[in-house]
């Protein structure tokens, strides 16, 4: 039946056997089921087009509501208002900056030191790059 020896034992012939009638009834099942898709499918389609013609036909007095309130305020008088350029704003809402002073950036040796020196001691813990005081060092600010 094979290209191949067949040296199967009977068992072996009969699990073979058992296994064919298996894959054999999987794949009507599959048929039957790719089939009933394919149907309700179509059917859905021919459903919704049939819908939207009866909805389409309809007339649109149907369809509105019967005398509805309106959702917005009507409006009675508009009001405008110029705006001007100014010529200062720029200057008043400017923000000096100026390059770090070199003295101020610490190593963390030197950050534990001058915490402890004003009683503020706290330990530093490093995840990820970024450092992390155990205590809470600062004040709250004022407001």
């Amino acid at each position: 039946m094979s290209l191949f020896k067949e040296t199967l034992s009977d068992a072996g012939a009969a699990r073979r056997d058992a296994m064919l009638r298996e894959l054999q009834r999987a794949v009507v099942r599959r048929r039957r089921l790719r089939t009933a898709l394919r149907s309700s499918a179509g059917l859905l389609t021919v459903t919704t087009i049939l819908a939207l013609v009866i909805l389409y036909d309809r007339p649109s007095s149907e369809l509105a509501p019967k005398e509805s309130p309106p959702s917005f305020p009507v409006l009675t008088s508009v009001h405008l208002k110029i705006v001007h350029d100014e010529p200062g704003i720029v200057a008043r809402h400017l923000v000096e900056t100026r390059p770090i002073d070199p003295k101020i950036i610490l190593d963390d040796d030197a950050l534990l030191e001058s915490l402890a020196a004003i009683g503020r001691p706290t330990g530093l813990i490093r995840v990820q790059g970024k450092l992390i005081l155990t205590e809470k060092v600062a004040d709250e600010p004022p407001g």
